[in-house]
């Protein structure tokens, strides 16, 4: 599908949306890479969603590195993991802060007098550190689109229950009634007459038929 949809090219006037939550359950998709990196020419975009970075690098190894750096939107949420906390707060990126620096000297010895100088100081710092991401609270997290990092907030949206959740079905139950012997002691003188396997496969089969009547009608 992947293949047939790039062959299409900007022909397809429909735009095909993939899906793909919960990726590392999946077994190892081919076609995932080609699709990731050289999917622009068709009109398919792909939604990405997985735990942590580990898992992508188990299931596609290298390819996993060029793979996460695709995707131009990127949503990152709570994960408890020491390094993907990091690759998250390298790939949010860092931020140039400029400090101003004030000292001070005070002329209480001979001729000296008071003095203020200020110097300013550059530091590149991380925009959002990792401890940032491991504490974040549930439904929050940052929004990253080219060089714009926003804080984001999903609200918990309950659906109206318009349907019952389960109902049992009324399953009848049919009993096999026993054949009626035709003379008085018959049946116990087959029985006895019969061996003791003999016996037992003709209560299986009975039990059989029973059971068999009871199912009949929540297959139906």
């Amino acid at each position: 599908l992947v293949l047939r949809l790039m062959n299409q090219g900007h022909a397809n006037s429909r735009k095909v949306w993939f899906v793909l939550d919960e990726l590392a359950s999946l077994q190892r998709l081919p076609q995932l890479h080609t699709a990731i990196t050289e999917n622009r020419k068709s009109n398919s975009p792909i939604v990405l969603g997985f735990q942590g970075r580990s898992q992508l690098e188990t299931r596609y190894g290298h390819e996993a590195e060029a793979m996460l750096s695709q995707p131009a939107t990127k949503i990152f949420l709570r994960t408890s993991e020491p390094r993907a906390a990091e690759w998250i707060s390298k790939t949010i990126g860092e931020v140039e802060i400029e400090r101003l620096r004030e000292s001070r000297s005070s002329g209480q010895i001979g001729r000296q007098r008071n003095t203020k100088s200020y110097n300013v100081e550059r530091q590149v710092e991380p925009l959002v550190m990792a401890s940032e991401i491991t504490g974040l609270a549930d439904l929050h997290g940052y929004l990253k689109k080219g060089n714009l990092v926003v804080r984001m907030h999903f609200p918990f949206i309950e659906l109206p229950a318009k349907q019952p959740k389960y109902v049992e079905r009324p399953i009848q139950k049919s009993f096999v009634t026993p054949p009626k012997p035709s003379a008085a002691g018959t049946t116990e003188a087959n029985e006895q007459k019969l061996a003791p396997q003999e016996i037992k496969k003709t209560h299986d089969h009975h039990l059989g038929r029973t059971v068999s009547a009871q199912q009949e009608h929540f297959f139906e």
